[in-house]
């Protein structure tokens, strides 16, 4: 519009002074025509102020785990997490920046802030780390797993300089431990029994045995519609007995099937067609019984596992090059000669076959003790195909330790089977009472049912795109189930608001360093740029318009 302006009285001027019978000077017409163009660039500034670098003090944030001290130019601003006397209190970081708009910049100090502050800042921010905490500092709770099968706890100690983790079944019995020193991370086990909700704990000591931090351990065991197992074996023995016996404890949907020489076969097994393995789950067969398989049986199976069907492969000593080229053609190739290798004495080890599951996409399952891999699995379209070169695990179950063979056939088990198909909403691993959390993967609505049996509705936020989530403010410890419109439901337990709270001191200092690392450099945060003034500006246009109007009617004097 401006633009069009200068452009008008440019065609005036021109067309004046060809209608003017005094020839002007053509000195005083360049001058109209550029003192009508600086015009419009000083309008166009009055409208547009440059914005402009200025000093401002800084704010420091002080939060919990940190005593108020601030350096020249500082405004000292607590959260309600701190108790740092003195100093000004606001009920979040948004409102501090509010109340200071002059604040060019934000020094966080202490354990970091919580959920509420974090995201996005308008301003550049500095964080100084209080005391690293003594406890836990990272911790990976189960997934949900099938009756009988292992669950491994994972974590990592703050500061502490030695002490033992310990993970404690319901019975408040010490099922697993592990040393530990300042940094270590740890992986513990346990297996489970029989459908439901159950809390284990993990504690941490120190040397001297005093309890450091303690942390409930969820574990779903979810009754896996009965995961359907199939087993066919090439001869009878120990290994596929003891198997049977453990998936019935576990209360699997099992059917066996041996072979018994003579073309005799003794079992249930269902046939291995298409319409027979779509209603198995997991298909366990060793070497001896997929040499006999005919043709068509095979393609059956591998054309099921690219369906979603689980295989698992159980060779039980040196293989064939054929059936060392059909596997590989379901995606497991193995090299190595098939031989028993046996444990160390006295190590209380199991036998393994000389056979590696090779390849870039094959997944191990489980390792030994010197970290050979015993059981893997590779992708088969919609399934997977896994390898277990264990030959002995029954002996486990003959020498007292039955827990340990639950945990090595519950991960197989896990791993392989046909993968429940029902969409659940998606809960974050860990709560806490009276801290925000994102409850995901809902369609249309959802709600949370509180351990009183109270519902409360979720509503989703349309930010979350895809996702579909919800955020949730639990004001109770204690299990909770997650509800969609389908009435898929998902327990979670949320943990007291005391509880571990170096998990949540370490999690707060962590995202008070990403969001630092992701601030402008040093430059951006000397200085920061505000709106201009239009006032110089618009004194300027106002002389220059005078001088203006006054060069316009001027006239030239007459001789």
């Amino acid at each position: 519009m401006i633009a069009a302006a200068v452009l008008a009285g440019a065609v005036r001027l021109l067309l004046w002074r060809r209608a003017s019978r005094a020839e002007a000077p053509v000195w005083r017409l360049a001058a109209l025509l550029g003192l009508q163009l600086t015009a419009a660039v000083l309008l166009y500034l009055t409208l547009n102020p440059p914005p402009t670098a200025v000093g401002a003090a800084a704010l420091r944030i002080v939060t919990s785990g940190q005593v108020a001290g601030t350096n020249p130019g500082e405004i000292p601003v607590a959260l309600p997490e701190s108790d740092a006397p003195a100093v000004v209190r606001v009920p979040d970081l948004a409102t501090a920046l509010r109340r200071f708009p002059e604040a060019r910049s934000v020094r966080v100090s202490g354990d970091g802030l919580p959920p509420r502050d974090q995201g996005a800042l308008p301003v550049p921010l500095e964080y100084e780390p209080g005391p690293a905490p003594v406890g836990l500092v990272e911790f990976s709770p189960p997934s949900p797993a099938a009756p009988g099968a292992g669950f491994e706890v994972g974590g990592r100690v703050g500061a502490l300089a030695a002490g033992v983790v310990e993970l404690v079944d319901p019975a408040d019995q010490i099922v697993d431990r592990a040393s530990v020193e300042a940094g270590d991370r740890f992986q513990l086990a346990a297996y489970t029994r029989a459908a439901g909700l159950t809390l284990f704990h993990l504690r941490l000591r120190n040397a001297e045995g005093a309890l450091v931090e303690e942390i409930a351990v969820p574990v779903e065991t979810r009754d896996a519609a009965a995961v359907r197992m199939m087993v066919l074996a090439g001869a009878p023995n120990p290994e596929v007995r003891q198997i049977r016996r453990w998936a019935e404890s576990a209360e699997l949907d099992v059917s066996l099937q041996v072979d018994l020489g003579a073309g005799l076969r003794l079992g249930d097994a269902a046939p291995l067609t298409a319409a027979g393995l779509s209603e198995v789950d997991l298909l366990v067969i060793d070497d001896r019984r997929w040499e006999t398989l005919p043709s068509p049986s095979r393609g059956a199976v591998a054309a099921a596992v690219r369906d979603g069907m689980g295989l698992l492969l159980r060779p039980t000593g040196p293989i064939g090059g054929e059936t060392r080229r059909q596997w590989a053609s379901l995606g497991v190739s193995l090299s190595g000669t098939g031989d028993a290798v046996a444990p160390p004495d006295d190590s209380g080890g199991l036998t393994r076959l000389d056979l590696i599951h090779g390849g870039q996409a094959a997944v191990p399952i489980l390792l030994d003790d010197q970290e050979a891999v015993t059981a893997g699995w590779s992708s088969l379209g919609l399934g997977r195909v896994g390898v277990v070169t264990l030959v002995d695990t029954y002996t486990l179950a003959l020498t007292g330790r039955p827990e340990q063979h639950s945990r090595i056939w519950g991960a197989v088990v896990s791993a392989l089977a046909r993968p429940d198909d029902q969409a659940r909403p998606e809960v974050e691993s860990l709560a806490w009472s009276g801290r925000r959390m994102a409850v995901c993967g809902l369609q249309d609505e959802g709600r949370v049912i509180d351990p009183s049996g109270t519902a409360r509705g979720l509503i989703i936020d349309p930010k979350a795109g895809g996702r579909r989530c919800a955020a949730w403010w639990p004001d109770t410890a204690g299990w909770h189930v997650a509800v969609d419109d389908r009435d898929q439901q998902t327990p979670f337990y949320v943990h007291p608001a005391d509880a571990a709270s170096s998990l949540l001191r370490a999690a707060d200092r962590q995202a008070t360093l990403d969001m630092a690392s992701a601030t402008p450099d040093a430059d951006a945060r000397a200085r920061r740029h505000v709106a201009g003034s239009p006032w110089p500006w618009f004194t300027g246009l106002l002389a220059l318009l005078a001088l203006l109007w006054w060069l316009e009617r001027r006239r030239p004097r007459q001789d």
